[in-house]
């Protein structure tokens, strides 16, 4: 897993790539992917640990050089009005916040243990 963060302090903007680097981290997300009932149990019982305000989830195809399964998840959490907007792909995940690193870095952490099964490694930030 190698991630990168890009913070743009004039637009209140914080960017966090996720670039999934081994066969069993790919697999793991594809396969959430594929099952999106499961992910969207998974992430229901996510969104109240994290005292989540509102929260939205779509699933669908994004269409590169092929077309690869995508899940576009958005929330805003209740006790400071933080908004999340995360897009999975097969080999990686974006999040785009207006929090601070260190809460960005923590919520995806969560999102990865406890939702996807994907260990947090302690990834190099770029």
């Amino acid at each position: 897993m190698r991630m990168s963060i890009y913070e743009f302090p004039n637009t209140y903007q914080l960017y966090v790539i996720v670039e999934l680097t081994t066969e069993n981290e790919k697999t793991t997300l594809d396969n959430y992917l594929s099952n999106t009932s499961t992910l969207e149990k998974k992430l229901q019982n996510f969104m109240k640990s994290i005292d989540a305000r509102y929260w939205k989830v779509a699933h669908g195809v994004a269409h590169f050089d092929k077309e690869l399964p995508y899940t576009y998840i958005e929330f805003e959490v209740e006790t400071n009005y933080t908004t999340y907007r995360i897009e999975l792909l097969p080999s990686s995940i974006t999040l785009v916040t207006n929090s601070t690193p260190h809460e960005a870095v923590k919520v995806l952490e969560q999102l990865l243990e406890h939702v996807l099964n994907i260990e947090f490694t302690s990834a190099k930030s770029q």
